[in-house]
């Protein structure tokens, strides 16, 4: 089996801690696993997309990891919601 992960830079601290244990505990199942950055939450639609139709490569799935932390504006919930209808365009 093999992974392609796609992983914000944003919010390293938290996004890294996911990626580590993700890629820890998939290797250790013995899954191949492929790490892609982007810069934030927002692109990751993008790269998950490009990934997923990339017919020369031959994923069982793609994993997206992103951290949103919110804040006093609604900048949250704007961004976490496009994120979920793109991420879920692509799955359908």
């Amino acid at each position: 089996m093999r992974l392609a992960v796609v992983a914000s830079e944003y919010n390293r601290k938290q996004v890294d801690g996911l990626l580590d244990a993700a890629v820890r505990t998939l290797k250790e199942a013995g899954v191949e696993v492929d790490v892609y950055r982007v810069p934030g939450a927002f692109e990751i639609p993008v790269v998950a997309e490009s990934l997923a139709g990339d017919a020369s490569r031959r994923w069982s799935a793609v994993v997206c990891l992103g951290v949103i932390i919110r804040g006093e504006t609604g900048h949250a919930d704007l961004v976490g919601t496009a994120v979920t209808q793109a991420l879920m365009g692509i799955g359908v």
